[in-house]
């Protein structure tokens, strides 16, 4: 299972992974902007594809980021 937090006023955002139980596995989070190449800076979509990444649409980047599922950038 997948979520994302949003915090409304915030430059706060958050990727995580849950089991099926809803324990955590991992969190992404986000503080503002770093200039790395796997911040997050307004994440308004995800999707798991087929072959199993996590396909996250960030609206301020204009990107897609691909994640695996433990959470590295791909």
């Amino acid at each position: 299972m997948l979520a994302e937090l949003r915090l409304t006023f915030s430059s706060e955002n958050e990727l995580c992974r849950f089991d099926p139980t809803g324990r955590l596995i991992w969190r992404k989070r986000q503080d503002g902007y770093s200039g790395k190449r796997d911040d997050l800076l307004s994440p308004e979509d995800l999707a798991v594809t087929s072959t199993g990444a996590i396909a996250v649409l960030d609206n301020v980047r204009k990107t897609v980021q691909f994640f695996e599922l433990g959470g590295k950038l791909i």
